[in-house]
């Protein structure tokens, strides 16, 4: 009976937690606003940060760039990798401050600049993904895995050199950050240039 009862509670805790996901996917959780020809972008990624950066775009042909502040991660890999695509098409170049912090999927969403500048102090944390109940993990899975698939696509269409996703998954653990050097960005092709 214990057991029973064991496996209820657990079976609703993950009901709750994914519940919270898809909450936290609804909520606004981006700061994005538009400053000449720069898009300021910070918070985490999710749907509706999509939406959000689809409709500046639209509205602000003159935008040439993306400064991000700080984007610790994103709620929805699959969401974050279609906004990256669109702020790729859209020719944008992104650029990081020197008090700049980007991790996980904010990296990815840096990735997608056509040019790719930083100041030096930015902060550039990388790791391995995994699904939300962490039972699969990216570093854990052979590279021929089909689940490697959307980020290879990601990474090669946005031209950013597809060994750095690989190095992603062993940099860190996903439930661990590893934060590059400076020389690391530069000679893993995701900072093209460091400017003062």
């Amino acid at each position: 009976m214990n057991r029973l009862l064991e496996g209820t509670a657990w079976g609703v805790a993950a009901l709750l937690l994914q519940a919270c996901a898809g909450v936290e996917n609804l909520v606004d959780t981006t700061d994005a606003y538009v400053e000449g020809d720069t898009l300021h972008l910070s918070g985490t990624m999710n749907s509706r940060s999509y939406r959000e950066i689809e409709r500046l775009i639209d509205r602000h042909p003159e935008l040439t760039r993306i400064e991000i502040g700080e984007i610790d991660g994103s709620v929805d890999d699959h969401m974050t990798l279609r906004t990256g695509l669109m702020l790729h098409r859209a020719g944008l170049d992104t650029h990081l401050r020197a008090d700049s912090f980007i991790e996980s999927g904010g990296v990815d969403i840096f990735c997608a600049g056509r040019n790719r500048t930083a100041e030096q102090g930015a902060h550039v944390g990388v790791h391995s993904w995994s699904y939300l109940d962490e039972s699969v993990s990216g570093d854990k899975l052979a590279p021929s895995d089909p689940e490697h698939a959307p980020y290879l696509d990601y990474f090669e269409t946005v031209g950013c050199p597809v060994d750095f996703y690989w190095y992603t998954l062993k940099a860190a653990s996903a439930d661990d950050i590893y934060v590059m050097t400076n020389d690391e960005l530069l000679s893993q092709g995701v900072v093209t240039r460091f400017v003062d």
